[in-house]
């Protein structure tokens, strides 16, 4: 939800949905995470991937790696 203008400095955690086709978008909102704040230590990021892993299939599972 936060993207551009976001400034909550005490935010640690940060869930990205699905793929992001720009690195600078990723890297601003990575980078909002890790501005200073007294007794702040550590900071997390997940993203969620928008695919199923098929085991059966290796090249089709490799191509979706390759992908994201």
């Amino acid at each position: 939800m936060f993207k551009e203008g976001a400034n909550w400095r005490w935010a640690d955690r940060d869930i990205i949905v699905g793929q992001r086709s720009s690195l600078p978008e990723i890297v601003q909102t990575i980078g909002r995470l890790l501005r200073d704040v007294v007794g702040k230590k550590h900071v997390e990021v997940y993203q969620l991937l928008p695919f199923a892993f098929d085991q059966t299939d290796k090249r089709r599972t490799r191509e979706n790696l390759n992908d994201i």
